[in-house]
């Protein structure tokens, strides 16, 4: 059911009598100018409707159970992260009054609950005689806890306290002792932190009192990180505070000691526009608004502290008319109406109109409430003008949320939509991460250590355009793994699940409901074992998305294959013969061949005696092989490409080989279990030639010297060198008888009568 908060009164906020209307703007507050701490505290104020109510809570009978592991991912390394699918912090205050809705909360929509709470006594122990004090020890707690443990949610308790005499007590003498308390109640009931809710105001009778907040703050959290890691500590700020330095909390002495400050940023009308209906969080304008206070909080502490709370509930008042910041009605009082209030009174207002505020970014209404029998059960004879936030309002806020890149955003309070799904879903709207992937084009058959290429397109299911650069960027991760289950089952295992984890950037930023293909090259895990291959996005340094896909594959063993295309290598050789030919390898098994690194694929040529391969080779004692030369690959080669080896072979010395035979070896490794013989006949050394002398000529006179050319032709199987020690030189004689060498033998030397070398 919603809760109806009709006609109540806050005190503190009686409205006198205005003598004449006053002239409202919507002016921004000036720059440099110093926001007042307010009077009383949005949350003090909001309490106070409930300090006569009773309750009847059930005292707690279940244990706590522990939160959901979350992952070692943090924008603070002392905080243990939320687990879930938001993209940013989503912090909710549970307040007593409002535990017994909490089961129409969405726990995987908040990151962390805070209940609302603890008084802290000025000596540091804790009031037992409150409704918070019967509400921490109620079943409707534990419930709570636990509900939001298993979502992987943070718990945490607020201990609070209101009045400056109490706080300036709190934070001097008592300071140690409310320490202690603290870190005992957090571990009694399994809890993930603290909230620090101090509503005070700068004033003299305290001169010390700001001093002393931010020591507290800081011993608080120096001992709370230390005795509890991982625990989270957060401290309530005004909406104000980071314009000066003045006020009760000091914004830049704060940061460094917490993990997030939780700026609440709401009942902002009462200063922007007194005696006047007015916006309760106006996102622009006036003097308080979100966008000036995000900016001030931004040049004192860093994004990533920041929290910015919003209303979930706005004021109504009796006014004067139905026009816009109407003056309020004389001894009449604003009442607050929670986001189901609102809703309720809608449904029996009368002469109801709606409309937007421009500058506020937020609605508003008015209506007749009559003297008598009003639907609402008002009878207040005047106009009634409310301010509040819709899913509409809120959803910009959020947007300065994402555009100023905060911790995140968090509402006052849990409970205050009754059943709506209307704030949630803008919750899910603006801050959770979806994605869609299409693996179809994942091969299925895989081999240990190979690699492929694909094409795997993303679509950006969610409602943020995903950045592709920037110190958070999104990117697609690709793993082997044991199992499906994405982020989690990663976590479950100890993170033994994954036996690869790639990131692949996206080649720009992607908005909501566009698509990237990406292409891939990956590489199989070293060991058999992994069945899918998983996609799942991430946003490095922040979260996982909780979506992910997944693709069985199989993975098979290494297999070292080759097939030789012999068919152009010679049939007949001679000793020391050299013959350039092609080889044309097929890569046949499921590894890609390296060219290059400390172990490449090469191709062996070796003239042997038995064909064998490298078992031939070794069973022979190293004898079978003559030769053994290595070819290397110009480029890896993939499982089932070919390549075309170009080979410079010479013949061995000897003529003993009987075949030449083709053989892969991966360096220092191994060498293949196939080779590719060729049959062949090592003929002995023929050094032959021929002789085209129709240049030389036919008359000569003693002495006489003459210039011609003689063409020689080696129709041997030996190639003649030119240079060396041995080379191979035209010989030209004047003799008396022809028949070469062997006649000048025979007549002892005297046929020839001259002797010339010409080199070749």
């Amino acid at each position: 059911m919603r809760t109806r908060v009709c006609g109540l009164l806050l005190a503190g906020l009686v409205v006198g009598a205005v003598a004449a209307a006053a002239t409202v703007t919507a002016a921004g507050a000036p720059g440099g100018a110093r926001l007042a701490d307010p009077a009383v505290g949005p949350h003090a104020r909001d309490e106070n409707r409930h300090r006569g109510d009773h309750f009847a809570f059930a005292p707690a009978q279940s244990p706590i159970i522990a939160r959901r592991s979350a992952a070692p991912l943090a924008a603070s390394p002392q905080v243990v992260p939320y687990s879930g699918r938001l993209q940013r912090e989503v912090f909710g205050f549970a307040p007593y009054w409002s535990l017994a809705q909490s089961a129409n909360w969405h726990y995987d929509l908040l990151s962390t609950i805070a209940y609302f709470g603890l008084d802290v006594n000025g000596n540091g122990s804790f009031s037992t005689s409150t409704n918070g004090w019967a509400g921490w020890n109620s079943q409707n707690l534990v419930t709570t806890i636990n509900a939001a443990h298993q979502a992987g949610d943070r718990v945490v308790v607020v201990i609070k306290a209101f009045d400056e005499a109490t706080i300036n007590q709190i934070v001097t003498s008592g300071a140690q002792s409310a320490i202690t308390n603290t870190i005992n109640a957090i571990a009694s009931k399994n809890l993930d932190g603290v909230n620090v809710d101090f509503e005070g105001s700068s004033n003299s009778s305290y001169p010390n009192i700001q001093a002393g907040m931010t020591n507290f703050v800081a011993q608080l959290a120096a001992q709370v990180h230390q005795r509890l890691p991982g625990s989270m500590v957060s401290v309530d700020t005004y909406s104000g505070s980071a314009s000066w330095d003045g006020g009760f909390f000091n914004i830049g002495g704060l940061a460094p000691s917490v993990d997030a400050m939780f700026v609440m940023a709401y009942d902002m009308g009462f200063g922007n526009l007194s005696g006047h209906a007015a916006p309760n969080a106006p996102l622009n304008g006036w003097t308080y608004n979100d966008t000036t206070s995000v900016s001030q909080y931004l040049s004192k502490a860093p994004a990533s502290k920041v929290i910015l709370g919003v209303p979930y509930y706005g004021y109504k008042y009796s006014t004067t008319s139905n026009q816009p910041y109407s003056q309020v009605a004389a001894g009449s009082s604003a009442s607050a109406d929670n986001y189901s209030g609102v809703l309720d009174d809608f449904s029996c207002a009368v002469q109801l109109s709606r409309a937007w505020d421009g500058t506020a970014a937020s609605p508003w209404a008015s209506w007749w409430s009559p003297a008598t029998a009003d639907p609402c059960a008002g009878n207040h004879n005047s106009w009634r003008e409310l301010y509040y936030d819709d899913a509409t309002s809120l959803g910009q806020k959020y947007d300065l949320v994402n555009a100023k890149n905060l911790r995140g955003t968090g509402m006052w309070a849990l409970g205050y939509d009754g059943t709506s799904p209307d704030l949630w879903a803008v919750l899910s709207a603006k801050f959770t991460a979806a994605a869609t992937y299409d693996l179809t084009a994942v091969p299925h058959a895989w081999a240990v250590n190979q690699t492929q290429t694909f094409n795997v397109s993303v679509t950006n299911a969610g409602f943020q355009t995903w950045p592709a650069g920037g110190p958070n960027p999104v990117r697609l991760g690709l793993h082997f793994a044991s199992s499906t289950g994405g982020w989690p089952n990663q976590v479950r295992s100890g993170y033994r699940a994954w036996a690869t984890d790639v990131r692949i950037s996206l080649p720009a930023d992607l908005d909501p409901g566009s698509t990237a293909v990406i292409p891939v090259t990956l590489t199989a895990p070293p060991a058999t074992g992994a069945i899918v291959l998983e996609a799942e996005m991430v946003r490095e340094g922040m979260f996982w998305f909780n979506q992910w896909a997944s693709q069985s594959v199989s993975l098979a063993p290494p297999s070292w294959l080759a097939t030789y295309d012999m068919s152009a290598v010679p049939r007949v050789w001679a000793v020391n013969q050299r013959q350039t030919f092609v080889v044309t390898v097929t890569n046949t098994g499921n590894q890609t061949w390296p060219a290059a690194g400390p172990n490449p694929v090469r191709l062996g040529i070796h003239f042997a005696n038995a064909t064998g391969g490298w078992p031939r080779q070794v069973q022979s004692g190293y004898t079978a092989w003559q030769t053994d030369s290595r070819i290397s690959f110009p480029a890896d080669l993939a499982p089932g490409a070919s390549a075309a080896i170009t080979v410079s072979a010479q013949a061995p010395a000897a003529a003993v080989s009987t075949v030449l035979e083709a053989e892969m070896v991966k360096e220092q490794q191994f060498w293949f279990g196939q080779w590719g013989p060729v049959a062949l006949r090592l003929a002995g050394p023929e050094w032959i030639a021929t002789y085209d002398m129709s240049g030389a000529p036919r008359s000569w006179q003693p002495g006489q010297t003459q210039s011609f050319t003689i063409k020689a032709t080696n129709t041997g199987n030996q190639a003649w060198p030119a240079g060396g020690t041995t080379p191979v030189h035209l010989g030209l004689h004047f003799a008396s008888t022809a028949g070469g060498w062997p006649a000048q033998v025979s007549s002892q030397y005297r046929d020839w009568l001259t002797d010339q070398r010409v080199a070749l």
